[in-house]
């Protein structure tokens, strides 16, 4: 009896370090969208931090040096005009970015990295855009969602490990996937745009 009680300890120990904790499950929705993701490693998520600005989802680092760089990831959404494809739409979008910035005489350079893919199969682009005054980028994943691109954007600062903040981004990307159903938020994990 002693030695199953120590065997369901054990169990009980090694399943909570492997299942992911509640909070760190989460989604996002409004009227053109719904999809859910899973907090990199790491990092917290945060829906109230720039809610103000619109922005529904923030992820934050843990990591000390990351952290002190001020690097975020958070969440977005467009929507996509009447039988306008995933490709038209994110050129589209990158295309209203460096708009964006050649009004502040910024000239951001955009490039398409890769294709990058979700556990459940669904395959969008990573971008990467630099030129920024401050020496910084971002990275920026694109996912088609079924009325509209859904993203994440690395907000990276020049004196921040790169490679860390894409790694998350990464991981990230995989847990993405469109849910059938966001019921209305009632708590941190998730959030309305």
């Amino acid at each position: 009896m002693k030695r199953l009680g120590l065997m369901l300890a054990a169990c009980v120990a090694m399943s909570g370090a492997y299942a992911a904790p509640v909070w760190d499950t989460g989604y996002a929705y409004g009227a053109n969208h719904c999809y859910g993701f899973h907090a990199p490693a790491g990092w917290t998520q945060d829906n109230r931090l720039l809610a103000d600005k619109g922005v529904p989802m923030v992820f934050l680092p843990q990591d000390g040096r990351l952290r002190a760089a001020r690097v975020m990831i958070y969440a977005g959404s467009i929507g996509r005009k009447p039988n306008e494809n995933f490709t038209a739409a994110v050129r589209g979008q990158v295309n209203d970015v460096v708009a964006q910035y050649a009004q502040s005489n910024e000239r951001i350079r955009p490039a398409m990295l890769r294709r990058i893919h979700a556990r459940d199969g669904v395959s969008g682009e990573l971008w990467r855009f630099t030129g920024y005054r401050n020496g910084g980028q971002e990275l920026v994943a694109y996912l088609p969602g079924s009325r509209s691109v859904n993203y994440f954007v690395a907000q990276i600062p020049a004196q921040a490990d790169a490679a860390s903040v894409e790694t998350a981004m990464l991981a990230l990307v995989a847990s993405y996937h469109e849910r059938q159903s966001c019921p209305p938020c009632r708590g941190e994990r998730c959030a309305a745009e």
